[in-house]
């Protein structure tokens, strides 16, 4: 039994001592059929097949998920960030995640962090958001009625943008997908 641990261990850091640093992993065969993950605590966010996506202490717990097919590494925001009221100017387009799985995209690491409701982040772009598609009609419409039903729209750019409601969002010709409620950030 503990040769067997002992395997697991080693395929583990065989398999992961490359993918901790990637910025985004698929799963493989051999990764699902690792029987004991190692207690290390390097958060990753999971992605499955439907779009959802789920935090995981690390990118052994998250493969060993059957509905995982793969995860980005995340990094935890220092604390002392949120108190920063500077940053630095550089992009580096960065998607911060709260602990509510709420995506928000930020100019840089420093930005995302500031926020104060940003708990993790990761250099890229967030995922898409799972929504309803804006069709061809309702990018045609220009009557939308003055109703507050707030929406999040995800635009083509990648960012995320609050609409008083779907229609709003649909007619923005940058916006390809929406979600019922504000956006998180």
């Amino acid at each position: 039994m503990k040769e067997l641990l002992f395997l697991n261990l080693l395929a583990f850091y065989s398999i992961f001592a490359n993918a901790l640093y990637t910025k985004h992993h698929y799963c493989s065969p051999e990764e699902r059929t690792i029987t004991a993950c190692v207690e290390i605590y390097q958060p990753v966010l999971g992605f499955s097949s439907d779009g959802s996506s789920r935090f995981f202490a690390n990118g052994c717990a998250a493969c060993r998920d059957k509905d995982i097919e793969s995860f980005t590494p995340l990094q935890v925001c220092d604390p002392q960030t949120r108190f920063v009221t500077l940053c630095n100017k550089n992009i580096e387009r960065t998607c911060g995640v709260n602990n509510d799985m709420n995506y928000g995209i930020y100019s840089n690491p420093c930005m995302a962090c500031m926020n104060g409701k940003v708990e993790f982040f990761f250099v890229g772009d967030c995922p898409q958001l799972k929504g309803t598609k804006c069709s061809p009609e309702d990018k045609k419409r220009r009557d939308c009625k003055r109703i507050y039903n707030p929406v999040c729209g995800y635009k083509q750019n990648k960012m995320l943008t609050t609409f008083a409601n779907a229609c709003e969002a649909c007619v923005d010709p940058e916006v390809e997908t929406y979600v019922e409620g504000e956006c998180p950030f």
